[in-house]
């Protein structure tokens, strides 16, 4: 995958976060550091994982099946991450995480 990813920990997660998994945030372009530093600010006490997708971005112009296709691998690297929560701020993923997270989360990552 053609990801780029960015780890950001405030102090170790033993000592000051609130959780031992970090929060996912995924992007297709290029906006997700800047919306990520705001959101450090206002959840200091988390771990995050950034998840970039720019080598394949812009989403908004191709298929919705490359968008899924190409979300479905995001989705499975934050996975690998351990990620508690995540987050999805390219516009062109929206739907595709949507049908991600109804049809086929529930047989990758059951419990």
């Amino acid at each position: 995958m053609s990801n780029n990813q960015l780890n950001i920990r405030q102090e170790p997660a033993s000592e000051t976060s609130i959780s031992q998994h970090p929060i996912g945030i995924f992007d297709s372009g290029y906006g997700g550091l800047t919306i990520l530093k705001e959101i450090v600010k206002v959840l200091p006490e988390y771990d995050f994982t950034l998840s970039r997708d720019n080598a394949r971005s812009p989403y908004g112009t191709r298929s919705f099946d490359t968008i899924y296709a190409y979300t479905l691998q995001a989705v499975k690297y934050l996975f690998r991450k351990d990620v508690d929560w995540s987050f999805w701020l390219a516009a062109a993923s929206a739907k595709a995480s949507r049908n991600i997270q109804q049809l086929d989360l529930p047989h990758l990552y059951s419990k």
